[in-house]
């Protein structure tokens, strides 16, 4: 079964197994054999640092805001939207994706983060910025945007006038591309985002 709100701790091989050690939501650490160990923990992988993996790549500087709301526009249902805007310079300067949901007039839209909502910047403000592992991948910390912050990327890049409504979910995130240099050693491995990560724009990150 799957136990969540269960943290690995450490991990331990030997010729014939796996011995992990894990805390659980008491605070009580608890010791799991098995055969093997197979890290799917994401970005920041306890098990991809717990066996040394290099992660070598490197971030996008740009931050994103993502949004799940609703819009009325004309569109033919199931038509997604790409919009943006270069400066003087060639630079993209401004973007709107919308990625159609399941649900009437319902889209995942992602965007640019404004100044003031830059998870980095608040960070930087907060003293905590440096953090962490230095993966910049996924969703981050900080305020989250709200109905009138997307509405005003809607104004500037929708393909007709439209008014955002039943915001159900938002945040900001940042991307990276990265790789191991091996998928594993002895009888423990990595999986998923904890080998690899990348844009997810056209297939999952």
């Amino acid at each position: 079964g799957i136990e969540r709100s269960t943290a690995l701790v450490g991990f331990a091989q030997d010729p014939a197994g796996v011995t992990s050690r894990l805390t659980t939501t008491s605070g009580d650490e608890v010791e799991v054999r098995s055969r093997f160990l197979v890290g799917c923990d994401g970005a920041h992988s306890a098990v991809r640092k717990g066996l040394g993996l290099s992660f070598e790549g490197g971030a996008f500087p740009e931050e994103y805001m993502l949004a799940d709301v609703e819009v009325g526009w004309d569109l033919p249902a199931g038509y997604g939207v790409r919009s943006m805007h270069r400066g003087e310079d060639g630079a993209i300067d401004d973007l709107l994706v919308c990625i159609p949901l399941p649900g009437n007039g319902r889209y995942r839209m992602s965007m640019l983060v404004p100044p003031e909502l830059s998870a980095a910047r608040q960070a930087e403000a907060a003293g905590t910025a440096g953090g962490g592992d230095g993966v910049a991948h996924g969703l981050e910390g900080g305020t989250a945007p709200a109905l009138p912050d997307i509405q005003k990327v809607l104004d500037r890049l929708a393909p007709e006038p439209v008014t955002a409504s039943a915001l159900r979910w938002s945040s900001v995130f940042r991307i990276s591309h990265r790789l191991v240099d091996r998928y594993g050693e002895g009888r423990v491995f990595v999986a998923g985002d904890a080998a690899h990560i990348h844009p997810p724009t056209g297939a999952q990150g």
